[in-house]
């Protein structure tokens, strides 16, 4: 019954029906059976009752005549009715006279009644009726009502199949479509029509689900098909693996970094990844392992077997899949390929480690320059202020020759500067327009003296065709044509050089020149020339020896010659000379241009103090914390016409700007409260200030001093000591030519200055002090001298102990920022001894990472220190002493 209910609906209405038809019919039917046989049985007890009473009244006669034959005639007739089972007369005193019984088992009626006349007792009557009859009429009423019922039955299921076959055969044929059509996954309904209201919810609902089902399989398809094109078209090698190293699933990418046709090819190849797929078997139960403990594993690192046994590096990201009980079911995760990157990490600290070698190779040369330069500079001046006294003729020879060999040494060390620029990237070339023909001309005049010395003759063409004004780095083109001439005239014993400027392609913007240097000396062969422009290299060995030189001069003019866009080469045979060649291309310059370009750069070629009428009564600031330096500063730019104001810090200087209009800054670089470097950032963030030239100031002469300088927002660069000449050529370049009227107070103090007492004396001599120098330095101005002097011996005096007892407390940037600020001022006042000795000091402190004092490096360099200002100190106190 249970699989009939579940599974149709027309047998359950039929049996449902059924049941209530008969439940229904059998109540009436045996309601109406009841009813007949108690209808039955009181008429039965209504004839009893009436044959009782006929009997009496039948017998009343004859009981009262006492006439026994009648009343037994009576009796008997009585007696012959089907329904009397028993009858008894009896007389008044209970004596029978008529019994009869028909002997029947059935139940009995029983009426008993007294015979009387005129209210006279004569006899009693007892009648016993049968319920034979009864009980077989209500037996046929019970059979004729259960046929009733079965025949009800019968046609009320024949009924029912009949109209649910013709009334629901087509809903429940739609109903059973719609479910055939979910059983074979089709869930896009029609809207059919449907008979009857109580079944449009019950396909509403169908039809809805069918469309949420549409609905969420399509999101299925679409998520598993991107899913899949991820899966398949990922960069990343993915996986899925058991924990005994099966691959049970992986994406073409993952084939394709292992070097196998596909990834089926992959998962039937690889049955143990511990031996198939790591070089290390112990690195993937390490993975595993952290996987165990952590969930998952990031970035994990290993060298993989590709198909052909070569080896790759490779980083993994998975995790561990687990069931609801905990269960681990596989891994999955991601392989990279790594091995470029490892590569490119590799050769970037190779880069890194060459970069830091290169700066320091570049500081060390930069710095021993320097330090070169310094005395080279000092040989050749003194060499030349020598050759202008009276010398005899060996003395003249010695010193003529002192002066070239130490003009060589100068030209290898600027060689070995830009040398170390070209490697570190930090040669720079200009843009500014030029006249080819001065550029030409200063080589001829620079070559011209030691070709005349060997008797060779120097022809300096430029063709016809070739423009003249040109925008370019003239100094840089200078630079290559002087290398180029001068090894020319160095190989070239007797003959002729001959300099040649051509015009190979020129348009309404640029031109392309050619220049060549042609020599009739010893030429080369051709595995000198393969060799020519490497670093340190002269064709070989014994023309070093014999002509001497660094042989960077082409390696340094060919880096030249590429930034200027061109290429250098060179054509020779051994014997017959040589013709070194080189193109470059330069912006062209219109016509009205050209006046205006001849006025400047003969302005340019004159003397610095020449041209400070065009920039007379200029407005300078000075930002220098020390007074000496602010007093060596002020004083040469006073002199020459300018008008000079002084702040100590980056601070004061940003107010002072933004109260007054300056032409030009000289900006420090270390001062207290604000630093040189913050003071110009700051300046230039303000866009009143995006022209004023800043000049940085600073005793600094390292590698790349300058271009942090520009950095940082400033125009140009002058080293301390100061150099008055440089000072005023800065001012001539930077400042820009105008007329400008003085206040009075301006004129007041140009006017005292003028009016001040320059004859002062001095001694020659000052232990520690190079008096001659530093008078040159101040262009022959004593009482400048005597001042810095005097103000030199009262600010150093205590700067010794403040410098010690910094160091012992570990303040190195305190106790080097007072070392650099002697440095400059010692320098100012030419004590060259304590200038050296602070630079020195400053560097080792610098570089010194001990926490302690009594390092050795410091303590060594802390004393010469000391020793050579107590030296400058002991011999100013007669200035000291004077003033006081």
């Amino acid at each position: 019954m249970k699989h009939i209910f579940k599974n149709s609906i027309s047998q359950t209405l039929i049996i449902s029906l059924v049941i209530m038809v008969l439940c229904v019919s059998t109540v009436a039917i045996f309601s109406i059976y009841i009813f007949k046989t108690r209808d039955s049985m009181s008429q039965l007890n209504q004839s009893a009752e009436e044959s009782l009473k006929y009997m009496i009244e039948a017998l009343k006669e004859p009981f009262w005549q006492m006439n026994s034959k009648a009343v037994d005639g009576i009796g008997k007739a009585f007696a012959k009715n089907d329904l009397i089972a028993k009858l008894v007369i009896k007389d008044s005193k209970g004596i029978n006279i008529l019994s009869i019984d028909k002997k029947d088992d059935l139940d009995l009626i029983k009426k008993s009644g007294e015979i009387r006349y005129q209210n006279i007792l004569l006899g009693y009557i007892d009648l016993s009726f049968t319920t034979r009859t009864y009980r077989e009429n209500n037996y046929h009423l019970l059979k004729y009502c259960i046929m009733t019922l079965i025949t009800v039955l019968i046609t009320l299921i024949c009924a029912t199949g009949f109209l649910l076959r013709l009334f629901f055969k087509k809903p429940l044929a739609n109903l059973n479509s719609i479910v055939n059509s979910y059983i074979s996954g089709n869930y896009n309904l029609e809207d059919d029509h449907v008979p009857y209201i109580e079944f449009e919810p019950f396909v509403n609902v169908l039809k809805e689900m069918g469309e949420k089902i549409t609905e969420q399989i399509d999101a299925l398809k679409m998520a598993e098909e991107k899913y899949r094109g991820i899966f398949n078209n990922a960069i990343e090698g993915i996986f899925r693996s058991t924990r005994n190293g099966k691959l049970l699933i992986a994406n073409p990418a993952l084939a394709r970094k292992l070097n196998y046709s596909s990834p089926e090819e992959l998962i039937i190849a690889i049955n143990d990844l511990s031996k198939d797929l790591y070089v290390d078997a112990a690195k993937r139960y390490e993975c595993l392992s952290i996987i165990d403990t952590e969930g998952y594993v990031k970035d994990f690192e290993f060298k993989a077997l590709r198909k052909d046994k070569s080896v790759i590096d490779v980083s993994v990201n998975a995790i561990g899949v687990k069931d609801r009980n905990g269960n681990l079911l596989y891994y999955e995760g991601m392989l990279e390929d790594i091995t470029e990157r490892k590569k490119i990490l590799e050769l970037k600290l190779a880069k890194e480690s060459a970069e830091a070698s290169t700066k320091a190779k570049n500081e060390f040369l930069a710095n021993m320059s320097h330090e070169i330069r310094t005395p080279m500079n000092a040989i050749i001046g003194f060499s030349g202020l020598t050759l202008k006294t009276n010398l005899n003729f060996k003395q003249r020879d010695y010193v003529s020759k002192i002066e070239s060999s130490a003009m060589s040494l100068l030209r290898v060390i600027n060689d070995i500067l830009d040398f170390s620029k070209i490697e570190a990237g930090k040669l720079e070339m200009e843009s500014i327009d030029f006249n080819l023909n001065n550029v030409m001309n200063n080589v001829a005049n620079i070559i011209s003296v030691k070709s005349e010395e060997k008797d060779i003759k120097f022809i300096n063409i430029i063709e016809n065709n070739v423009p003249t004004f040109l925008i370019g780095d003239p100094l840089r083109l200078s630079q290559v044509l002087i290398n180029l001439t001068s090894n020319a005239i160095k190989f070239t014993e007797s003959g002729h050089i001959i300099v040649r400027a051509e015009l190979l392609n020129k348009n309404d913007d640029k031109c392309q020149l050619k220049f060549s240097v042609s020599d009739t000396g010893i030429g080369m062969t051709d595995e000198q020339i393969s060799k020519i422009f490497t670093p340190f290299s002269q064709g070989d060995n014994s023309l070093t020896r014999k002509f001497g030189g660094t042989g960077l001069g082409l390696t340094i003019s060919k880096r030249i010659v590429e930034m200027m866009g061109g290429e250098i080469s060179v054509e020779s045979k051994s014997g017959k000379g040589s013709t070194f060649s080189f193109t470059a291309y330069f912006d062209n310059i219109q016509l009205g241009q050209i006046k205006k370009i001849n006025r400047r750069q003969k302005t340019i070629t004159e003397h610095p103090l020449q041209n400070m009428d065009m920039i007379k009564n200029a407005r300078v600031l000075i930002v220098e914390d020390n007074s000496l330096n602010q007093q060596v500063a002020s004083e040469i730019l006073i002199n020459a016409g300018v008008i000079v104001e002084i702040v100590n810090n980056g601070k004061e200087a940003i107010n002072a700007l933004n109260k007054k209009e300056y032409d030009l800054v000289f900006m420090d670089l270390q001062m207290p409260v604000m630093s040189g470097y913050e003071a110009s950032s700051l300046i230039r963030q303000n866009e009143k200030f995006k022209d004023l030239p800043l000049i940085a100031m600073t005793a600094h002469a390292m590698t790349g001093a300058k271009e942090e300088c520009i950095k940082a927002g400033m125009n140009d660069y002058i080293s301390k000591p100061f150099n008055p000449e440089h000072i005023l050529k800065i001012l001539v370049q930077w400042i820009k030519p105008g007329i400008r009227e003085l206040k009075k107070d301006e004129k007041n103090k140009l006017k005292q200055f003028n009016n001040k007492d320059m004859h002062i004396e001095i001694p020659e001599n000052l232990s520690g002090i190079d008096v001659k120098s530093a008078l040159e330095r101040l262009e022959g101005n004593k009482r400048l001298f005597k001042d810095l002097l005097i103000g030199f011996y009262k600010e150093s005096k205590e700067l010794a102990e403040e410098i010690e007892s910094a160091i012992k407390k570990g303040e190195f940037d305190i106790a080097r920022r007072i070392v650099h600020t002697i440095k400059g001022t010692s320098g100012n006042i030419s004590a060259n001894d304590l200038y050296t000795a602070a630079i020195e000091l400053e560097k080792g402190i610098k570089n010194n990472n001990v926490e302690e004092y009594d390092d050795t490096a410091i303590v060594n360099l802390l004393s010469n220190f000391n020793q050579a200002l107590r030296k400058v100190l002991e011999s100013l106190k007669i200035f000291d002493q004077t003033n006081q």
